[in-house]
């Protein structure tokens, strides 16, 4: 069992799929400015793998920041989707 104090809180869900988004948009940014960019139609799938265990009405409130999150790679990306335990969400 783990504690619920050591699960990670929506600001660190928020910091941790940002963090994803920037390096992923980054290097889309890299490849583009180099000659050789992701082809229009690319998406990014996100794969958060942490474990806790909150109530469905609890994820569906932390996914509400999944939207902001992904900010820095939207404009490289045509979609960008978050594999989250068995759901997978697409916070455009």
């Amino acid at each position: 069992m783990v504690p619920v104090e050591t699960w990670p809180t929506k600001n660190q869900i928020f910091e941790i799929v940002r963090s994803a988004a920037k390096i992923k948009g980054k290097k889309a940014k890299a490849l583009a400015a180099r000659g050789t960019p992701y082809p229009q139609d690319v998406g990014l799938l996100i794969y958060l793998n942490i474990f806790e265990f909150w109530s469905e009405n609890e994820r569906k409130q932390i996914a509400e920041v999944f939207s902001d999150a992904i900010e820095p790679s939207k404009e490289e990306f045509s979609t960008v989707w978050i594999l989250w335990h068995d759901a997978l969400y697409c916070p455009a």
